[in-house]
């Protein structure tokens, strides 16, 4: 179905949303609107192609959230349950072993594709991507979004949201002292011996680490945490000539191992802290997800709070009668955690660029 043709047979605004963006919190708060019979429109150009940020742990409090909407059944069959987290030194020698609970490796793609057949005929998937004007107005395909069709409009569009440029042109997306470069490979028996376990390995240079999740279906995605003071951020063009210049000297054997045969195919993410954004709802529009609060990825926290969100909205819609009775209490609620996990990382990221590594071994995120 065309963008056109949906409108033509748009039915009373009380009964529609839209919904810009179709990564994890997209797709569950469509189907979230869609069982409180809502019809959905949901805008994004690469929907469930699941090929960037590669994986995510989901934490405790992230599956109790997918448990309250009903979800985990569909998630759970493809997660790994990481339930030893081990520090090794870039020797391949054991420093510490934890042990946590409730904490799952995925794939972006595994998680999008166990939702994907819940989306119905009543939600309408749009391949078009909707982007901010010069004139500071909503367009798709160069044309107006039809905001007045809509009763709700929800930014779902990530770290460079569109929809919260719109509604705070001042926020500020500010480069954060860390980043990543991701990878992912195959390599069944690697991980038939080893998933369950998540890896740390920890280096004696200041400012990198190198993280391991193996997952049972066959996959092993593995991330390096690099201190820009000390690692420059590469261009995108460069990822694996920059991973092999940093990471050569290492004698590791699975780091060894990425380097000869796993270097295609590399996401950079660059850690970012936002600021200027003091509600997560206004007027017809709703943030969520990286759209209202960013997070760095020492936290593990970026897909969770997305599900904590929609969880808090899905409550307040229930509860609430009223738009602004909705946007004081959604805010309200998830202010406190988002505010003081965003603070964690940011710590963690200072910590990893200015201390000896040995700090990580008794430096647990409070997500553990």
């Amino acid at each position: 179905m065309t963008f056109s043709k949906c409108h033509e047979n748009m039915e009373s605004k009380e009964n529609k949303v839209a919904i810009i963006g179709g990564g994890v919190s997209g797709i569950l708060s469509a189907l979230e609107f869609r069982k409180r019979n809502f019809e959905v429109d949901l805008f994004d150009p690469e929907l469930l192609k699941g090929n960037l940020g590669f994986g995510f742990l989901l934490m405790p409090n992230g599956v109790d959230g997918l448990k309250s909407l009903g979800h985990w059944e569909k998630i759970s069959p493809f997660c790994t349950s990481a339930s030893t987290v081990i520090t090794q030194n870039d020797r391949g020698e054991t420093l510490t072993q934890n042990q946590v609970t409730d904490v799952y490796g995925i794939t972006r793609e595994q998680f999008l594709q166990a939702l994907a057949p819940e989306l119905s005929d009543k939600i309408h998937c749009h391949g078009s991507k909707v982007v901010l004007s010069n004139e500071k107005k909503l367009t798709i395909d160069n044309l107006p979004f039809a905001e007045e069709q809509y009763k709700w409009i929800i930014g779902c569009d990530g770290l460079n949201s569109q929809v919260r440029s719109l509604l705070f042109p001042d926020a500020e997306l500010l480069d954060a002292p860390t980043y990543e470069i991701n990878g992912i490979f195959e390599d069944r028996d690697f991980t038939d011996q080893h998933a369950g376990n998540l890896y740390k390995i920890i280096f004696d240079k200041i400012g990198i680490a190198l993280g391991i999740l193996p997952l049972k279906s066959g996959q092993v995605i593995w991330y390096l945490q690099l201190a820009t003071q000390k690692f420059p951020i590469p261009n995108r063009d460069e990822l694996a000539s920059y991973v092999e210049q940093v990471l050569s000297p290492y004698s590791h054997p699975w780091i060894q191992k990425i380097l000869k045969f796993h270097l295609s195919n590399l996401y950079l993410w660059k850690g970012r802290i936002l600021l200027g954004v003091d509600q997560y709802v206004k007027d017809q529009y709703i943030l969520l997800g990286d759209a209202a609060h960013v997070v760095l990825p020492f936290t593990s926290q970026g897909t969770n709070l997305a599900i904590d969100d929609i969880v808090s909205l899905v409550q307040c819609l229930d509860n609430q009668n009223t738009p602004s009775e909705l946007a004081f209490n959604h805010f309200n609620n998830r202010r406190e955690s988002c505010e003081r996990i965003a603070f964690e990382g940011m710590e963690y990221a200072h910590l990893f660029s200015h201390s000896e590594s040995e700090f990580m071994l008794n430096h647990v995120p409070l997500v553990f």
